[in-house]
C-alpha cells in the first residue's frame, strides 16, 4: 500500500491574522445542513455544531499567557461575536499534545481556554456568551508522533452554538432520528480496463492494475482510525499513520472531509496478492484506545460479515470486548483477482 498522507483539517496554517469576516463565513458556510441536536438549554452540540481551529492562537511555552499574535487573532474573533445573533455561545476549547501527564494537560488546557475567554470578555463580549473548556490530551486533531503533529495539537478551537427550536421538525431533524451514523464514507474504485469507476456497494470484484480511494464526509465529530487488511491478513493502518505510536485515532470535527490518499485524482493500487481485501473504519466519540487489538479481533470476525445482520453482531461483540461502547463500523469488502 502507498503512503498515506491525512488532511489537516485546520482552518489555517500560517501565521497570519484571519479577518473576522472570513470567520464568520467559515462558520456559517459549515453550519448550513448541520447535523443538530440540542442539549438542556436548546443549543446545538459541540458535536454537531460549526468550529473553527485557528493556529494564529498561540501562548508562550508552557504557559497559558496568549501571545500578541494571539490578541490580535481574538480581536477578529471578538468582531466576529458582535455581528451574531446576540443568544450565539461560543464554546473556546483548550488543547494539548500528550507531553507531560494527564492531570497537567487538562489544567493547562483549561488554564488556555479561560485566558481566551477573559481576553474576549476584556473587548466587550459578554461573559456568558462565552464558554471555557479544556480537554487537554484527550482530543489530538493529528499524530503526537512528531514534532510537527505535537504542534498543531496545542491549538484553541471555536465552536459557535447556535439556539435551535427543540420542537422543530425539518429534514436536519429527521436525519438525526433516522442516521446514528458519525461519518459517510464514499468508497471508489477505478477500473484500469475499461477507464470506468465504481462506487460503494458495486466494489465486489477488482483486478489487477484497479484502484480504490475513500471520501468521507464527517456528520458528527468523532475519532477516526482506518485500517487495510491484505489477503495473508497482515494490516497497514491508512489513518492516521502514526509511526510506531498506537493508532487511537484522531479527532475530526464536523464537517471535515477526510480523502485518502488527499489527492481526489489518486487511487491505491492493488498489490499482486489477490484473495478477500478489507478497508476497516473505526469511529467512536471516545479514544479508539485498543485499535490493535479491534482490528486484529476483526480479522478473526471478518470471515463471518456476510450480511448486515453480522455486521451488527460483530460490531457488538468488538464493542463488549474491547470498546468504546459508541462504536461504529464501516467496511469495504472486495475480492482480488
Amino acid at each position: 500500500m502507498p503512503t498515506l498522507i491525512g488532511a489537516s483539517g485546520n482552518f489555517v496554517n500560517a501565521q497570519e491574522v484571519v479577518s473576522s469576516d472570513e470567520i464568520l463565513e467559515a462558520a456559517q458556510t459549515r453550519a448550513l445542513g448541520v447535523r443538530k441536536k440540542t442539549d438542556s438549554q436548546n443549543f446545538a452540540t459541540p458535536e454537531t455544531s460549526p468550529h473553527v481551529s485557528l493556529s494564529t492562537v498561540t501562548f508562550d511555552y508552557d504557559s497559558d499567557t496568549l501571545t500578541p499574535l494571539a490578541k490580535r487573532q481574538l480581536d477578529e474573533v471578538a468582531e466576529v461575536m458582535k455581528k451574531l445573533d446576540s443568544e450565539a455561545r461560543l464554546r473556546v476549547e483548550g488543547h494539548t499534545d500528550d507531553a507531560g501527564s494527564d492531570e497537567y494537560n487538562m489544567d493547562l488546557s483549561q488554564r488556555r481556554a479561560k485566558s481566551v475567554k477573559a481576553y474576549l470578555v476584556s473587548q466587550s463580549i459578554a461573559a456568558e456568551s462565552v464558554e471555557p473548556y479544556g480537554w487537554g490530551e484527550r482530543r489530538p486533531s493529528h499524530s503526537n508522533a512528531t514534532d510537527a503533529g505535537r504542534a498543531q495539537n496545542r491549538r484553541v478551537d471555536f465552536v459557535f452554538r447556535e439556539r435551535i427550536d427543540p420542537n422543530a421538525t425539518s429534514e436536519t431533524r429527521k436525519l438525526l432520528q433516522t442516521n446514528k451514523s458519525f461519518l459517510k464514507p464514499t468508497f471508489t474504485a477505478s477500473l484500469s480496463q475499461t477507464g470506468s469507476t465504481l462506487e460503494n456497494d458495486a466494489i465486489t470484484v477488482l483486478n489487477e492494475g484497479d484502484g480504490f480511494r475513500m471520501d468521507i464526509d464527517i456528520l458528527e465529530s468523532c475519532f477516526v482510525s482506518i485500517a487495510y487488511i491484505d489477503t495473508a491478513g497482515a494490516v497497514t493502518w491508512l489513518y492516521p499513520a502514526l509511526d510506531d505510536s498506537v493508532p487511537k485515532g484522531v479527532w475530526s470535527y464536523y464537517p471535515k472531509s477526510i480523502r485518502i490518499p488527499a489527492d481526489p485524482g489518486e487511487f491505491f493500487l492493488l498489490d499482486g496478492s489477490k484473495g478477500r481485501e478489507y478497508v476497516v473504519i473505526f469511529s467512536a466519540q471516545s479514544p479508539i484506545e485498543q485499535a490493535d487489538a479491534l482490528v486484529n479481533a476483526f480479522n478473526d470476525l471478518k470471515h463471518a460479515l456476510n450480511s448486515p445482520g453480522e455486521m451488527i453482531d460483530a460490531r457488538n461483540a468488538l464493542r463488549t470486548a474491547y470498546g468504546p461502547q459508541d462504536l461504529e463500523l464501516h467496511v469495504l469488502d472486495f475480492e482480488h483477482r
